[in-house]
């Protein structure tokens, strides 16, 4: 009977290892499935938005193909070539064959001349104009606006050359709708491209504010700007971890991430912006931010693993639950710096009532 149920015992652990192997067999399987399908998938939209981007940035940019120079300039100058080539070679058999003067092979050759001359240098500068509306087309090709300064610089000319140039293709109806604007310093190709430029104006002027409050932060707040860094290394950590398989296969995972990310641009902002509010984050600089950034690399590492063991499924779905009471630790962050604030204006209101009832200025119900 012991050995029977020995027998059975055993019986009942292989079977029950077998079937946490299939089961896991199965999981890794569904996984793999899941990821490739949300891959493709994010492939497809990519793919979408590179179309539907194409297809919004022809219609912001009316422009011609060519400039009219282009197939007239090389024709011009070949056949300048050809002439000057003949002039040259029956002046020579003149002068040397026939001992003519000088005088007499100009005045015979004089107008064939000025013909060959004429049309090389009308070569020479339709060449030139149309190289120039290629280089300026293949810059719009990639934004439907442009800077002067800028189109200039990749041009190897003047501001001034450049912004005639412009001038000169809009008169021959190059850019049916381009105009300048800002005091002549852009040119867009239609009123779309200029409201793209205006967005794009703002966002530089933004990048421009936020280099100069991290300049101030440095230089008059060392130990944040220490913190802003760790801060922005987090985030670095945390979109590398969205673009693991696990955040694929794992929405909730990705959300938390996605949380996370703006917790700490929050506070990231309200350091760089009101430093001198910033309440005293020691314990915040000394374990948690270095604390969060040990998790989440040890969450990559262990996705690196091939073999999904209980231990490492286990630590992950440990380390997915520490991320989430993180996130609230952050939101809770935030509103505290907030709180001295709060108060002040609750006291001011205070202050605002009693004066206005003081005075008897108080509607019954205020």
């Amino acid at each position: 009977m012991e050995k029977e149920k020995e027998l059975n015992s055993e019986s009942a652990k292989k079977s029950s290892g077998l079937f946490n192997t299939f089961k896991r067999s199965s999981d890794n399987i569904k996984s793999t499935v899941t990821i490739q399908k949300n891959s493709v998938k994010k492939k497809w939209q990519q793919k979408k938005e590179d179309r539907e981007n194409k297809k919004r940035l022809k219609e912001l940019s009316p422009m011609a193909k060519a400039a009219p120079g282009n197939i007239t300039g090389p024709i011009f100058l070949v056949v300048g070539l050809i002439i000057l080539g003949i002039v040259l070679g029956f002046g020579g058999a003149f002068y040397f064959i026939y001992h003519r003067s000088l005088v007499f092979i100009c005045l015979v050759f004089i107008v064939p001349l000025i013909i060959s001359l004429g049309l090389l240098y009308l070569g020479i500068t339709q060449n030139i104009h149309a190289e120039t509306y290629a280089t300026y087309r293949s810059v719009f090709k990639k934004k439907p606006y442009v800077s002067i300064h800028e189109l200039s610089e990749k041009t190897h000319q003047t501001e001034f050359k450049t912004v005639k140039n412009l001038k000169a293709f809009q008169n021959e109806g190059l850019y049916p709708k381009g105009y300048f604007i800002h005091n002549d310093k852009y040119f867009v190709l239609s009123k779309g491209a200029e409201e793209l430029l205006d967005e794009a104006l703002k966002v530089e002027s933004k990048s421009k504010i936020k280099e100069s409050d991290e300049k101030n932060l440095e230089e008059n707040y060392p130990k944040l700007y220490q913190i802003y860094n760790q801060i922005k290394e987090v985030r670095d950590n945390v979109k590398d971890l969205k673009k693991k398989e696990s955040a694929l296969r794992k929405p909730q995972l990705e959300d938390d991430l996605m949380e996370m990310d703006y917790n700490l641009k929050q506070i990231q902002t309200y350091i760089l912006k009101k430093p001198e509010e910033v309440p005293d984050l020691r314990n915040f600089l000394d374990y948690f931010l270095p604390t969060v950034t040990k998790l989440l690399n040890t969450y990559c590492e262990l996705d690196k693993v091939k073999i999904r063991t209980d231990n490492v499924i286990e630590s992950q779905n440990e380390i997915e639950e520490a991320l989430k009471t993180v996130n609230s630790a952050f939101k809770n962050m935030y509103n505290d710096f907030y709180t001295g604030t709060v108060i002040d204006v609750y006291a001011d209101i205070q202050v605002l009532k009693t004066m206005i009832n003081k005075h008897g200025f108080a509607e019954s119900d205020f």
